[in-house]
């Protein structure tokens, strides 16, 4: 028996929707801005928390944890993307390796030219030491936040970072050979 009605095709990259296909395809979603709040702000860089979800239904179905624009071209290019699970009490310890890892391959594919499978390659790497010396990852974050702030051209006063609670930080001035530590 013959299917009255054709069904229409997906496009092969996401990019290419054309969002008014939803209502033909019966869709349950659309695109949408995902971004729910700005969790830091590096003074030129921001690092946004957003509905995974609706990136993953609007944008691309492998959005993972996280994402910068080099990888994927709708994330505005002051931008880092952070998936909502990562801020959930109970995983709290996810976020910063995971920031950590997107501003490494930020850096590498961005102003490097790497490719992506070698710039994740490398940034998992730098991610793995840091979950297993966590002490410093705060100073790795900031220091690789002002890296690839410089390497991609992206302008600000990371002497304005402002943290996760919003409040003022001075990290991203310091080098960490100026913390003292304790024996």
């Amino acid at each position: 028996m013959d299917d009255p009605q054709p069904k229409k095709e997906l496009p092969k990259i996401l990019h290419d929707w054309d969002p008014s296909l939803n209502s033909q395809l019966n869709l349950p979603f659309e695109k949408r801005d995902p971004r729910l709040e700005v969790l830091i702000d590096f003074g030129g860089l921001r690092v946004w928390e957003v509905e995974g979800k609706d990136v993953r239904e609007g944008y691309e179905i492998d959005f993972t944890e996280g994402g910068n624009a080099a990888k994927y071209e709708f994330i505005p290019v002051d931008e880092i993307w952070l998936d909502d699970w990562l801020t959930d009490a109970n995983q709290a310890n996810e976020l910063w390796p995971t920031l950590l890892h997107e501003l490494t391959e930020y850096k590498l594919m961005g102003a490097g030219g790497m490719p992506y499978a070698d710039a994740h390659k490398e940034a998992s790497i730098v991610e793995m030491n840091a979950r297993l010396n966590p002490i410093d990852i705060h100073k790795l974050v900031y220091k690789a936040a002002h890296e690839a702030m410089d390497a991609l051209g992206i302008h600000g006063d990371m002497s304005e970072s402002k943290n996760l609670k919003g409040e003022s930080t001075t990290s991203a001035k310091e080098k960490p050979s100026d913390t003292k530590t304790s024996a």
